[in-house]
C-alpha cells in the first residue's frame, strides 16, 4: 500500500493494514507535508511503515520526500 509520486498534504490516520504481500505502508517518491499516525500494520512481507526515494530506471532520478511525520503507530509480526 503506497502513497506517492509527488503527492502533497497527505494525512493517514487510523489505518489498519494486515497481510499485505509487500511493504505494509509507504510514502514513495516525493511526498511532501505528510503524516501517518495512530495506525496498526502487521504481518506484511516487507517493512512496516517506510519512506522511499528510489529511482526505477523507467522513471528517472530520485525524488525525495519532505516533511514526513510517522507518529504513534504500531508495526508487528513481519516475517
Amino acid at each position: 500500500m503506497a502513497i506517492g509520486h509527488e503527492s502533497e498534504d497527505v494525512i493517514v490516520n487510523n489505518l489498519r493494514a494486515y497481510r499485505i504481500a509487500d511493504v505494509c505502508f509507504s510514502f514513495y517518491r516525493g511526498v511532501e507535508n505528510a503524516v501517518i499516525s495512530n495506525s496498526i500494520v502487521n504481518q506484511c512481507n516487507g517493512g512496516g511503515i517506510s519512506v522511499f526515494s528510489d529511482w526505477p530506471a523507467c522513471i528517472g532520478g530520485p525524488t525525495f520526500s519532505k516533511n514526513v511525520l510517522i507518529n504513534n503507530n504500531i508495526a508487528y509480526g513481519q516475517p
